[in-house]
């Protein structure tokens, strides 16, 4: 099986990246829905089929990567069912774009009434991954960055507890992990421990380097990760998923691209 690496499409229109991408020799994006030009309501079925068209005559699978800022675990009855709706949204806007999974993230907290905040968190994705079984559309979590210690929020879905939470009470194969190498690396123990817990249930990677203090989105080879390391561990588990080169900049995802031939990973 072909190695299934590229980029993200983020943040002008994800049609402007395919050909470029393909250049490169990749053969995997990552639709980054995030910015305005390529919001989920903007893909009208016109649209929708020309990025279709535009993967068939590439060779490029795509994933579509949804905006971190829309609260998964929301406690208000009323805006968790919006947010239910949106998940929802995005899977049926993923399964007409063909796409391989969805990526999602587990929302935010205050650091307040964080068992209701949890029990909002499961019911939410519960509710969504109803929907990713019928349509065959697989949802992948996230893990967020770490924030500063004094910030009033918090992202959730940071640590392997809060990850471990969800997954042990969610059982399928509908709900993964699109492990990012960036933000495990901002923790005590670095990306290791996210392999050892997780192992099959990581489907999806996200690359880019920082220096263990903040998520900079660095090229690859200018931080702190053992890449060479995390390459050889994830050979032995038999990882078959995704690489994602989570680069805005031309010149940085091929700097990361030219420093994975370097090691033998290309």
């Amino acid at each position: 099986m072909a190695m299934k690496i590229g980029r993200e499409a983020h943040p002008d229109p994800v049609e402007n990246y395919f050909e470029e991408s393909h250049r490169l020799g990749f053969n995997w994006l990552e639709l980054g829905c995030e910015s305005p030009a390529n919001f989920p309501q903007t893909f009208d079925e016109e649209r929708i089929r020309k990025v279709r068209d535009l993967g068939r005559k590439y060779g490029i699978s795509t994933c579509l990567h949804s905006a971190s800022y829309v609260n998964t675990a929301e406690l208000m009855p009323t805006v968790r069912k919006a947010v239910e709706q949106h998940l929802v949204e995005y899977l049926e806007l993923a399964k007409k774009m063909e796409c391989s999974y969805l990526v999602i993230h587990c929302g935010y907290h205050f650091s307040q009434f964080m068992e209701a905040t949890f029990e909002s968190l499961v019911s939410t994705l519960k509710n969504a991954v109803k929907v990713a079984e019928k349509l065959k559309v697989s949802m992948l979590i996230e893990n967020m960055n770490r924030l500063h210690p004094d910030c009033e929020i918090n992202y959730l879905g940071t640590t392997v507890e809060e990850l471990k939470f969800v997954f042990d009470r969610i059982q399928t194969p509908y709900l993964g992990l699109a492990m990012d190498c960036g933000h495990a690396n901002l923790l005590p123990g670095g990306i290791m421990p996210f392999i050892e817990a997780f192992g099959p249930r990581i489907q999806g990677l996200h690359l880019h380097d920082n220096d263990m203090v903040l998520d900079r989105h660095w090229p690859l080879g200018k931080g702190k990760i053992d890449w060479p390391l995390l390459f050889r561990k994830l050979k032995e588990m038999g990882y078959q998923g995704t690489h994602t080169i989570e680069l805005d900049r031309h010149e940085d995802v091929v700097a990361s691209q030219k420093y994975l031939q370097s090691i033998g990973v290309l």
